[in-house]
């Protein structure tokens, strides 16, 4: 590998150095020519000219005129010569008396010796040394736009975290809730927009849209993909040392993006970081456009009461509460189903068993030891399948922002229950996110009133006509 290394900075070097040689003109006579040999020795005999001699793994003895001599893995032997720049990677050089070299001798690896009666006009340089130094200017460059671009995110996540607080703890809501889902939804935005770009270039009026949706729309996506996964890792290192979400993460975006940057020197990291970010992201996106996507006709879409004949639904929150917070999430459920007709609301102690007279029911609690609480489970096993059987359940819970699979969900266990029971799930278990203080993180009561409004929209389809 380092022979490898050596020859390919010779025939770059050779490449450098000959191009303009060739183009240059000095009144010499010159054929115009390269001398190349590989795995053999050449000779450039005396009254000879060339622009350029190359012997790789060989020798080479040059008698002539040559503007550049370089030899890799070999030894250059100058009589009488007379050379512009000698370059010796690997090898020796025995520049002999009569021989005049009017620029300098670059060695790497190598040995050189020039005896007395020899000219040369420059020095002799050590590549390696030209080489550390272009690696510490790219080193420095490299930082230089690292810092550049770690600057440029922070002032979007600072505007994104003014502008949109609401709709990024919906998406890191996301992140912490349905990892999978945001995993493979990021996977699948990075073919996407390829698919996407293929298609719309088929057409002539379509390339200038391919080109903005490929260049800006979704490079824009990823940057604020990346920012939201950010945010996430900074609220979840603010959780962990005992600070309270802040209503608008300025704090959290600044730690998500240091923190971010400092992790993306481990290779895949970054890549990963941007996936669950632009996962989470396209989800919200998506919910978002399928929640207020008119309907296909000019009508008013029918609210859940309308389309049940005009009767009012009838609902029922039943909830269990440790520290107060799934109570909030069961207020704030209960108070935006009485839009849609009249709602009861029992903490799980004070809840009725026979719920006959109910249209929907809707279950929830906290998750204590990766399940459902004792209480509840209690209640649960008390309700008889001959009286839910058929009703319309929806089940929420409150939990720490962890993984699902570490921290367990009391809405998945409260669902599964229900099922057996022969109900019908109105959509899948949701959780809101509790700190470890504990309190609601922001924006979840406003993402309870999101899901509560998609539980009645399904709801109100799925009773019959009256």
């Amino acid at each position: 590998m380092k022979r490898l290394i050596s020859i390919t900075i010779g025939l770059l070097i050779v490449m450098l150095a000959a191009a303009p040689a060739v183009l240059a003109d000095d009144g010499a006579e010159r054929d115009g020519s390269a001398l190349i040999a590989i795995n053999s020795a050449t000779t450039l005999p005396a009254g000879h000219q060339v622009d350029a001699v190359v012997a790789i793994r060989g020798d080479a003895v040059i008698e002539g005129s040559a503007r550049n001599v370089t030899v890799i893995d070999g030894t250059a032997t100058l009589s009488g010569a007379t050379v512009d720049t000698l370059v010796v990677i690997n090898g020796s050089a025995d520049v002999q008396s009569g021989t005049t070299i009017s620029g300098d001798i670059v060695e790497l690896n190598s040995t050189v010796n020039v005896a007395e009666g020899a000219t040369v006009s420059g020095a002799t340089r050590s590549l390696a040394e030209g080489l550390m130094g272009f690696a510490l200017f790219l080193g420095l460059a490299a930082l230089l736009f690292w810092i550049g671009l770690l600057i440029a995110f922070w002032i979007t996540g600072l505007a994104v975290a003014a502008f949109g607080a609401r709709q990024v703890r919906i998406a890191e809501a996301i992140i912490s809730t349905e990892p999978l889902k945001t995993f493979l939804g990021g996977l699948a935005m990075i073919f996407i927009p390829i698919l996407v770009f293929v298609l719309l270039a088929i057409t002539i009026i379509g390339l200038p849209l391919a080109f903005a949706f490929l260049f800006f729309v979704w490079p824009l996506f990823a940057m604020l993909g990346y920012i939201v996964a950010a945010i996430w890792i900074g609220d979840w290192v603010l959780r962990a040392a005992n600070r309270p979400p802040a209503e608008r993460p300025y704090l959290a975006v600044s730690v998500g993006l240091l923190l971010s940057g400092l992790l993306g020197i481990i290779p895949f990291v970054s890549g990963i970081i941007s996936i669950f970010g632009l996962g989470s992201v396209t989800i919200a996106a998506w919910r978002t456009f399928v929640r207020h996507s008119p309907p296909t006709s000019q009508q008013p879409l029918p609210t859940a009461a309308a389309q049940c004949g005009h009767r009012a639904m009838k609902s029922v929150v039943i909830y269990a509460s440790r520290s107060g917070n799934t109570h909030e999430v069961a207020e704030h459920i209960a108070t935006t189903l009485r839009a849609s007709g009249e709602t009861e609301l029992y903490e799980v102690g004070d809840a009725p068993t026979d719920l006959a007279a109910m249209d929907l029911i809707v279950i929830g609690g906290p998750t204590e030891a990766h399940g459902v609480t004792p209480p509840m489970t209690e209640y649960l096993d008390g309700l008889d399948s001959t009286v839910i059987k058929g009703k319309l359940v929806a089940a929420f819970d409150t939990r720490l922002a962890w993984p699902r699979f570490l921290s367990g969900s009391a809405a998945e266990g409260i669902a599964r229950r229900m099922r057996s029971l022969g109900a019908n799930l109105v959509v899948p278990p949701e959780s809101f996110i509790v700190t470890s203080k504990p309190e609601l993180q922001p924006g979840e009561l406003e993402r309870a009133e999101s899901w509560t409004n998609e539980v009645v929209t399904k709801a109100g389809a799925s009773l019959p006509a009256h």
